[in-house]
């Protein structure tokens, strides 16, 4: 089997998830056409954020969930179901994802709540539309924004003994580059409903290739992360998709060029592999090794990665994590690790399913919690006669 080839078996996803389908397409899109044409010159797409319901469920599906309230399939594709949930000592009202709802809103409108930088009004609210969104993310961009007022300043004499410190971004510049910021927030905004292109770094927790749209997060000061790194004790590895590569879409890059040669091979035969020369020879093996790196971390999330989540993100703070080609909203609890917010709109009425640890890379040890990071109460489910908490950790085993 070609390298390509390989690469197609991938859980990397390119293109947004079509309503119909139960999964992601584990396709490149525009590579496919270049092998229609003949050609590959054409550069690999950014990874793009399904505009779907949760990735999470692709590698454990919650079926036994889609008997919850029948408002779920009722409620339009625009809006977006309220769910109240325990937040420390009060109840905050967060937003669920619909069947085709855009993650990276959701994400970020969820760190929001939690914060309580945004709330849902009037409290009895059940729904709320993308428009609602966006027009109370637009407000909080506005009611941040800096006035031209002189920052805070060091000392005269804490500057002079650190004569190497970085100068500071001037107030007048600051203020200048928020505006810029924040004017192509409001033209970014409304094509959130569609997901947004990533392009990730394999060197770091923080590795993103900026675009305008990722800025967003700075704007609204939400931490963007995520767990696709190499280990650098894996030294052939990390010098290939790290060092040589440095992010998904100059790795597909390589592996399309590899691919090349070894379909060049195949077809011209034992001459042409003589003919090679050592730096193509050199090619063909980081093909493979970049190829095997995507297939051994197909869920876009490595031990090593995981481990930097855990060591590098404060205790108890929120932040949104990249993962399945999905925006998730992660706590650090300060003792039990790592937790994802559950949004999953079939879960709307369960109040006592509020978090999903993540403990290993394929969610094999997953389990739900409340709002108290404790197991939920096990309660009746007189719909289907079993109980929901029940489906939910059997789902995940």
């Amino acid at each position: 089997m070609s390298l390509e080839a390989d690469l197609k078996n991938l859980s990397i996803d390119t293109a947004p998830k079509t309503e119909d389908t139960g999964s992601f397409k584990h396709e490149n899109q525009d590579r496919d056409k270049n092998e229609a044409n003949g050609s590959s010159s054409e550069e690999p797409v950014a990874l793009q954020t399904a505009s779907s319901e949760s990735a999470e469920k692709e590698a454990q599906p919650n079926s036994s969930f889609m008997n919850a309230p029948d408002v779920v399939s009722q409620c339009d594709k625009n809006e977006y179901l309220v769910k109240t949930i325990d937040w420390r000592d009060k109840q905050v009202r967060i937003i669920t994802q619909n069947e085709n709802g855009p993650c990276p809103l959701v994400a970020i409108c969820n760190v929001l709540f939690l914060r309580g930088d945004l709330e849902i009004r009037p409290p009895d609210r059940e729904v709320v539309t993308f428009e609602y969104l966006v027009d109370r993310l637009g407000d909080y961009l506005l009611n941040h924004a800096p006035t031209d007022e002189p920052m805070a300043q060091s000392p005269p004499k804490s500057a002079e003994k650190q004569p190497q410190a970085p100068k500071r971004q001037g107030t007048s510049e600051f203020v200048l580059t928020y505006r810029h910021n924040l004017d192509a927030a409001f033209t970014i905004l409304p094509n959130l409903k569609s997901g947004l292109d990533v392009n990730i770094k394999f060197d770091s927790i923080h590795g993103f290739e900026p675009t305008a749209e990722l800025a967003m997060f700075d704007l609204f000061n939400v931490n963007l992360v995520h767990g696709w790194v190499a280990d650098p004790q894996d030294v052939e590895t990390f010098d290939v998709v790290v060092n040589k590569c440095g992010t998904y879409n100059h790795a597909v890059e390589l592996i399309v060029q590899a691919d090349e040669l070894s379909t060049r091979q195949s077809d011209e035969g034992l001459m042409v592999a003589k003919s090679l020369t050592t730096a193509e020879e050199e090619k063909l093996h980081e093909g493979f090794v970049a190829t095997e790196f995507l297939k051994d971390t197909a869920t876009q999330l490595t031990y090593f990665g995981l481990d930097l989540l855990l060591d590098s993100i404060p205790a108890d703070t929120l932040c949104v994590l990249f993962r399945n080609n999905h925006f998730s909203t992660m706590y650090r609890h300060p003792t039990q690790g790592l937790y994802m917010l559950v949004t999953d709109s079939g879960l709307v009425s369960e109040r006592s399913v509020v978090w999903e640890s993540l403990a290993d890379v394929d969610q094999g040890s997953s389990e739900f919690c409340n709002g108290s990071f404790s197991k939920p109460n096990i309660q009746e489910n007189t719909s289907n006669g079993s109980t929901a908490v029940q489906d939910a950790n059997t789902d995940l085993e």
